[in-house]
């Protein structure tokens, strides 16, 4: 097949969204190599008034107002970067050296394979004060990481207090932008068992979640051999936090075999849970729409009783996209979907744009979408022609 003489046409074909999503990302990146945000507006509002000036007065055709909405987003992208950066650096110096009360209410606990941590507990700040009973409300709301060598009595949901606390900083960038990334300030080394609890919901539906998540995933566990839920574990429920000697020799058969993708769950894994109850759901005598609507809920459900990842969370909002499209009867297209997905992503946390993760999920998925389309569209040339 020929491409070289469609490559180029095409090129021009793709969504107009993905060239608003480029210029977010440009942004982004501009900001990131410290091209201020009022720099980057300097250059592009001067673009946008002469292309306003071209559409309104020399009467252009309004599509060259697409123009327009590029420098606004390429602005957007550079604003949102320096502001989600500046903010983590602020409220780091805020607390960077200082011995603090903190409150906060406890929203994932996960168990660790480690020689010296047993159990990583993820705080949710709601309140901090300084020794001076200084109240520090700019990191309410911020997350931060405690490694504890002993699992906890605490559950999900439960509100703690933690004091004569200070939050270890890391030195290394790439750490510094993994806990951007996390939306999380800092780490503790701490035994959670001496800590106060403050309240504990009588009913949580974050607690139930949590709960049905370790039962379901300890239960599984119990039925299998160590290898086996090794594999399972990473494969289906995104956990490889487990048995480290038994993941450490699968990650090696994969490397070995060139499969080392497939335990990063995605869109694969995802396809495979859809199938199986899409193949189950066609003997139960149901309406179209009632069976959508069981399948929805299932991977919902899938989704909150498992581990997720980047990779897991495009898939999720991708499947999310495509019922949504069929459940209102409107056109979908693949493309479309996977760059809506890519621009809400970076909307919640730019961060994510300079890790491996979004970088192969994101962008191999978008590249076979738009090798696949160009094969349609050359299919359909190719049977066009008399």
């Amino acid at each position: 097949m020929n491409y070289s003489f469609h490559f180029l046409s095409f090129f021009f074909y793709v969504p107009a969204l993905f060239w608003l999503l480029c210029a977010f990302i440009l942004g982004i990146i501009a900001s990131s190599f410290l091209i201020p945000c009022i720099v980057s507006c300097a250059i592009v509002l001067p673009l946008i008034l002469i292309q306003a000036w071209f559409i309104y007065i020399k009467k252009i055709d309004y599509d060259y107002a697409w123009v327009i909405l590029i420098g606004i987003f390429f602005s957007l992208g550079a604003y949102h970067y320096e502001k989600t950066i500046g903010d983590y650096k602020r409220n780091t110096a805020l607390i960077a050296g200082k011995f603090m009360c903190l409150r906060g209410t406890i929203t994932d606990i996960n168990s660790l394979d480690h020689p010296r941590f047993k159990q990583l507990t993820s705080i949710a700040i709601t309140e901090a004060r300084t020794e001076d009973n200084s109240l520090i409300k700019e990191i309410t709301g911020k997350s931060i990481y405690v490694y504890s060598a002993k699992k906890s009595h605490f559950t999900v949901d439960d509100q703690i207090e933690l004091p004569d606390v200070r939050i270890n900083q890391p030195k290394k960038p790439s750490i510094q932008l993994y806990l951007q990334k996390e939306n999380t300030i800092g780490t503790l080394v701490r035994d959670l068992n001496a800590e106060k609890l403050l309240h504990r919901p009588t009913s949580s539906i974050k607690r139930w979640l949590y709960e049905k998540k370790t039962l379901l995933f300890s239960r599984l566990r119990s039925r299998m051999s160590a290898k086996t839920f090794t594999f399972f574990s990473a494969f289906f429920l995104g956990n490889r936090k487990i048995n480290k000697n038994e993941n450490d020799a699968l990650k090696q058969s994969c490397k070995y075999w060139g499969i080392s993708h497939y335990l990063a769950r995605s869109g694969l894994h995802l396809v495979i849970f859809i199938m199986v109850w899409e193949y189950m759901l066609r003997f139960i005598p149901l309406a179209f729409i009632a069976k959508q609507l069981i399948l929805l809920l299932l991977t919902i459900m899938y989704f909150l009783l498992t581990w997720n990842s980047i990779s897991f969370f495009r898939a999720f909002l991708t499947f999310l996209c495509y019922r949504f499209f069929l459940l209102t009867s409107m056109q979908s297209h693949t493309l479309h979907a996977i760059i809506f997905v890519s621009l809400i992503v970076l909307l919640f946390n730019p961060s994510q744009l300079f890790f491996l993760d979004f970088q192969l999920s994101f962008g191999i998925t978008f590249l076979l979408s738009w090798i696949n389309q160009l094969k349609m569209r050359e299919k359909r040339r190719v049977q066009q022609k008399p």
